[in-house]
């Protein structure tokens, strides 16, 4: 079963404020969340593929 994440743990793993992420988010720059009633979670799978775009753009 994949492994979802909410926002705040989003924010630890990639050292970023939650505002910061939300702003990424309305610009179209941070992943898409799931919503699961009226709460949003983040799919880890897709966070890591999110950091690793990062880090491939860097370069």
């Amino acid at each position: 079963m994949p492994k979802l994440l909410t926002i705040q743990e989003c924010a630890a793993t990639v050292s970023l404020s939650v505002p910061q992420l939300y702003k990424l988010q309305s610009r179209g720059e941070f992943i898409k969340p799931l919503k699961i009633g009226r709460s949003a979670r983040f799919l880890q799978s897709e966070l890591q593929e999110w950091i690793e775009s990062r880090s491939i753009a860097r370069n």
